[in-house]
Formats: structure tokens, C-alpha cells, sequence
């Protein structure tokens, strides 16, 4: 700002710039989790959860900690009818 203040011809305004759809105007990083044991998503959820806790209190060295993506909910109920599953051959339910 000091700088831009010896500039005697001209008003300048320095300003952010607006932000972009969807990704805002913050830097900052993606990070993803992998099970490479084959623990399962139960055991997933779990490690990503203890993951953001950390973080969270750590906020001088990392702030706006979030998941990506949305939390797990069914997205359908199927409702299957055993007795014609089996009649079509597809095996009791």
C-alpha cells in the first residue's frame, strides 16, 4: 500500500479480485484419503473424521478445513420383491 501511495499522477485502488464461481477466493489445497489397506468405508470415514478434528485444532496452521463432497446418505431405496426376484430367478433377497 505504501508503495502504490508515491504514484502522484493517478488514485490508485487496490482490491481484491471477485470470486469465482464455486471456488471462491481462497487459496489452499485438496487433499484425499485412500484405503490402501482395504479397510473399508466404515474404517475410511473414521480416519477422514479424526483427520478434520486435528485439524481443527491446529487453527494458526491451517484454517477452513472441510470435506470434500458431501457426507454419506442413501441416495435410493430399493425396495425388492423376494418372491419375484426368485420366481425371475434371481435368488431370494
Amino acid at each position: 500500500m505504501i508503495a502504490l501511495s508515491s504514484i502522484n499522477k493517478a488514485v490508485v485502488f487496490p482490491f481484491n479480485l471477485p470470486a469465482v464461481a464455486e471456488l471462491g477466493t481462497a487459496s489452499g489445497f485438496d487433499m484425499e484419503l485412500l484405503d490402501n489397506g482395504n479397510l473399508g468405508h466404515e474404517k475410511l470415514t473414521q480416519a477422514r473424521n479424526e483427520l478434520l478434528s486435528l485439524a481443527a485444532q491446529s487453527p494458526n496452521q491451517v484454517t477452513g478445513v472441510r470435506p470434500n463432497g458431501l457426507e454419506d446418505t442413501p441416495m435410493f431405496k430399493v425396495n425388492v420383491n423376494a418372491a419375484k426376484a426368485e420366481a425371475m430367478g434371481r435368488g431370494a433377497v
